[in-house]
């Protein structure tokens, strides 16, 4: 009855704001929602539904839920929240007074102890509280110095009467020593640690606190260097976390689990996206857009390396695995030493004819190609931040990007079965060479093995590739290899749909004489190339927003004038192809 009543409340005022400020907009129908809300758990039960703290009442609202279960005592009965009339409805006013109350004093004396404790003996200061719960939340203010902090937690073990918070404060102990870096970590750390996660198993409260206590104790076989044992109780904790929820909590071991599977091995979207959408739903991605699960991956590889990562004082810290693979032939890439390369790839064939040990699966190739065309892309730029006299340097960079360029056809030579190694967005070297435009390295790839038939993750394949790239060299290198024509990406575009609405005139006539079926192929909208292309003319809206999306990926976008010549060369075809 208590939910019905609430329910029925707060439908009947959206029913209420709707009639009465519909018409002047949203912000006049929150206003007006939250002016009629009860006034006395407008703090408390209605805070998650106010529209005028939307961005942050989920945080407000979980501090009161847990200072609310922290005093609950088991077993005990629910409480009324609306009263039926009058007399049942006082009994919860003064209670929503009285506990208000009680959270400002203790509010209070968090704000206080904490200035005392930045300005006086901590010992003391703690002293004079005898509050659990207060100087629980004192210990985990952020700006106290170490020292004060240890005399909280000291203070906490002397006030804790459960077992829940006994676990609770060892906890807080286990947080100093396992989320600072290696260098601030006093002698005997790691056998202090071992000591605490001991303590906590022993203590009949750990069922509450199973899933933190999983994560730490994680943590402690990471910095010993058993990564191993590690990723299984990292995966242990998130499981105990999905049990009991934990809020944030929850995201946080998600992002742990997704650094331990990508630190040293590529991304695999189909094993890992089960620690992305934890990550989302527990908060663990910052505010802001929301990224994909690859610049997810790449993030939470650094993230593993830089910060969670952090190996004992008296632990050798471990390499990732790509340094040791790769550094030698960046070395060599940079200097004009074909005979050393040469003979660094023929010692080393084994290796490069597997991905690397990184987020993207790079073959060694894919990483070569992937930098040149970085750099390739970053010239326009320096040239223009640069002064004249510098111009020597970057002379002395396009050199170098040339020899770069060189060593990459070698490399493809060399070792061939790089070729056809794809990347975690299925793409292969071939794809990046025929989207850069590269005739002489597509022509060399396609001489060495690389198969023109594989599609990357959107169903492209190296053809769609080279009609974007608008180089007519890599679609006739194609096409002569030859490819097959009859490949579809994801959403069904043929690669006359691409040549087509790329207006890329060249490829659109091969294609129509290669395959003049291709020019009633429909796509998964129900469209032949001649109607994508006059959808886009006749529908400003869609070539606009067309625009956008090839301008932020650095690409033009085909004008009306160039998409009419398009239309004119399918129309001559289509009675051909009848």
């Amino acid at each position: 009855m208590q939910l019905f009543t609430l329910y029925k409340l707060v439908y009947n005022l959206t029913i209420g704001a709707w009639r009465n400020c519909g018409e002047h907009g949203e912000d006049a129908e929150n206003a007006w929602f939250e002016q009629h809300l009860p006034l006395a758990d407008k703090q408390g039960l209605y805070l998650s539904i106010l529209p005028s703290r939307r961005n942050t009442a989920y945080l407000e609202l979980a501090h009161l839920l847990s200072r609310h279960f922290f005093n609950c005592q088991d077993l005990a009965e629910l409480e009324d929240h609306v009263g039926i009339d009058a007399a049942s409805a006082m009994p919860i006013i003064r209670r929503i007074v009285q506990r208000t109350s009680s959270i400002a004093d203790e509010l209070n004396s968090e704000l206080h102890l904490v200035s005392r404790l930045k300005n006086s003996s901590s010992w003391r200061a703690l002293q004079s509280e005898h509050r659990y719960w207060v100087v629980s939340q004192v210990a985990h203010h952020t700006d106290l110095s170490p020292r004060a902090k240890q005399a909280a937690i000291l203070r906490l073990h002397e006030l804790a009467d459960t077992p829940a918070q006994t676990v609770q404060t060892l906890l807080l102990e286990l947080d100093g020593y396992l989320n600072t870096q290696g260098k601030s970590q006093p002698k005997g750390t790691r056998e202090r640690v071992q000591a605490l996660l001991d303590k906590a198993d022993a203590c009949e409260g750990k069922q509450l606190w199973n899933a933190p206590l999983l994560q730490y104790r994680a943590k402690h076989l990471l910095a010993c260097n058993d990564l191993e044992n590690a990723e299984k109780l990292f995966r242990q904790a998130l499981e105990a976390a999905r049990e009991r929820n934990y809020g944030r909590l929850r995201g946080e071991i998600a992002r742990d689990c997704l650094a331990m599977a990508v630190a040293n091995q590529r991304l695999i979207p189909e094993n890992h996206e089960k620690y992305y959408r934890e990550m989302l739903t527990g908060g663990a991605i910052q505010d802001g857009d929301v990224p994909n699960i690859e610049d997810t991956a790449r993030w939470a590889s650094d993230y593993f390396w830089a910060t969670l990562y952090t190996p004992y004082a008296d632990v050798e810290r471990i390499a990732p695995l790509m340094r040791e693979r790769v550094e030698e032939s960046l070395r060599l890439l940079m200097t004009d030493d074909a005979n050393g390369l040469r003979k660094w790839m023929t010692c080393n064939r084994s290796k490069l004819n597997s991905r690397m040990p990184t987020v993207t699966g790079d073959s060694l190739l894919m990483s070569w190609i992937k930098g040149h065309s970085l750099f390739v892309k970053s010239l326009p730029t320096m040239r223009q931040m640069h002064p004249v006299e510098l111009k020597n340097d970057q002379d002395k960079l396009e050199v170098m990007l040339e020899r770069w360029r060189q060593n990459i056809g070698l490399l493809a030579q060399q070792a061939p079965k790089q070729l056809n190694l794809a990347d975690f967005k299925k793409q292969t070297p071939l794809m990046l060479m025929t989207e850069a435009g590269d005739c002489a390295l597509v022509r060399l790839m396609l001489q060495a093995g690389a198969d023109p038939e594989m599609q990357d993750y959107q169903g492209m394949t190296p053809l769609h590739s080279a009609i974007k790239s608008h180089v007519d060299g890599c679609v006739d290198a194609l096409l002569d290899h030859p490819c097959r024509l009859d490949k579809l990406t994801v959403d069904g575009q043929s690669a006359l749909h691409t040549a087509a609405w790329n207006a890329n005139l060249h490829a659109t006539r091969r294609l129509l004489q290669l395959a003049p079926a291709l020019a009633w192929q429909r796509n998964n909208q129900g469209m032949t190339p001649l109607e994508r292309v006059e959808y886009l003319i006749n529908t400003p809206g869609a070539l606009a927003h067309l625009a956008t999306e090839l301008k932020r990926q650095g690409r033009r976008c085909a004008t009306k004038d160039e998409l009419l010549q398009v239309v004119d060369v399918l129309e001559q075809a289509a009675p051909s192809a009848n």
